[in-house]
């Protein structure tokens, strides 16, 4: 898979927020924490709590990308966890 095919597959599967994945492509895009609560109406800690929640389910869709990449290359691999 190439970057662009891995990410669009954690957003898939991510299950994020409409709220969450808006803030933390924001986020992403450079703007800092206090810029986006300002635009979108709510606390930077509430901003903070959306990224952290954000990153985390995306880091949870990396452990099934890379079980299905160790199966496809050898699947003995996975026969034996």
């Amino acid at each position: 898979m190439r970057n662009n095919e891995i990410v669009k597959h954690a957003l898939r599967h991510a299950k994020l927020t409409d709220k969450q994945a808006y803030v933390l492509g924001k986020y992403m895009d450079g703007m800092k924490q206090r810029e986006i609560a300002a635009e979108v109406g709510i606390k930077q800690p509430t901003v903070a709590k959306l990224i952290a929640v954000a990153i985390k389910k995306l880091r949870n869709v990396f452990p099934l990308y890379n079980q299905i990449n160790i199966a496809k290359s050898n699947p003995q691999n996975i026969q034996n966890k």
